[in-house]
C-alpha cells in the first residue's frame, strides 16, 4: 500500500486549517480538498471534485479538522519540548489560564525563534490527525 509523503501531509494539515474536508483515496491515495460548506446549488456552478466524493464516498477517507481536546495535547506536546525553562513554564501557565488557544498562539508567534518551531508543529499536527485516524497510510 502507498504511503502519504511528508509533502502529501502537509497539503493536508494546510487544506485543514483552511477549512477544507480532505478525502484521501483508499487504493491509490489521491487528494480531494473541498470547501465545508460548498454547494453546488448555491453556486450554481458544478465541481467533478465534489462530485467524486457524493458517487464514491466510501472509497476515501475524510480527514477532519481536529478537536480542541487534540489541539490541546498538540499544544502541550510543543510546550513540553521546548528547552528554556522559563519560555516552557511561560507557555504551560498560558495552558491553564483562559483563552489558553488564542494566548498560546500569541506568545509562541511573538517569539522568532518559537513560531518558525511552531510551523514544524503544524507538520506534526498533521501526522497526530493521521495517526490517530489511519495509521496505515503515513509513511
Amino acid at each position: 500500500m502507498k504511503k502519504l509523503t511528508n509533502l502529501e501531509i502537509q497539503d493536508i494539515t494546510g487544506d485543514i486549517e483552511m477549512g477544507l474536508s480532505v478525502y484521501i483515496h483508499k487504493e491509490n491515495h489521491n487528494l480531494i480538498s473541498i470547501h465545508d460548506d460548498y454547494d453546488p446549488m448555491m453556486t450554481g456552478e458544478e465541481d467533478p471534485d465534489f462530485d467524486e466524493i457524493q458517487e464514491n464516498r466510501d472509497d476515501y477517507f475524510c480527514i477532519e479538522k481536529m478537536g480542541s481536546s487534540e489541539g490541546f495535547r498538540v499544544m502541550s506536546g510543543f510546550a513540553k519540548n521546548i528547552k528554556n525553562r522559563k519560555t516552557r513554564e511561560k507557555l504551560f501557565e498560558i495552558l491553564e489560564r483562559r483563552s489558553p488557544f488564542r494566548n498560546f498562539r500569541a506568545e509562541v508567534e511573538s517569539d522568532p525563534k518559537y513560531r518558525t518551531d511552531w510551523f514544524v508543529t503544524d507538520h506534526y499536527k498533521g501526522h497526530f490527525m493521521l495517526e490517530n485516524s489511519y495509521p496505515n497510510i503515513l509513511n
